[in-house]
């Protein structure tokens, strides 16, 4: 899915500040599979619980999915931003 490049995280508990460099880390290294605070790889994505914000007449929206590590018990926000589109294969019967 091609829709999922601009992610960028905050950290909902608020105890600890994540980092440039934690963020670069989950991003572009972890893709995300990571806790960004402890690395552990047992992530959870809520999804059911992602919401669209910003204003889509000026270019601004995207979608935030919290996200949680019960590891550490650190939740953060995943945001997406939609980038492109593309045409679906064609399926015939039988493929």
């Amino acid at each position: 899915m091609g829709n999922t490049t601009d992610l960028k995280l905050s950290n909902i508990e608020g105890d600890e500040e994540l980092t440039e460099e934690q963020k670069l880390k989950y991003v572009n290294v972890d893709g995300g599979k990571r806790c960004p605070f402890c690395g552990s790889l047992g992530v959870t994505c809520l999804y059911e619980k992602g919401q669209f914000v910003g204003d889509k007449d000026q270019g601004g929206l995207h979608l935030e999915i919290p996200s949680e590590c019960p590891t550490c018990k650190k939740e953060w926000i995943d945001c997406f931003t939609l980038t492109d589109v593309r045409e679906a294969p064609d399926h015939t019967e039988g493929d």
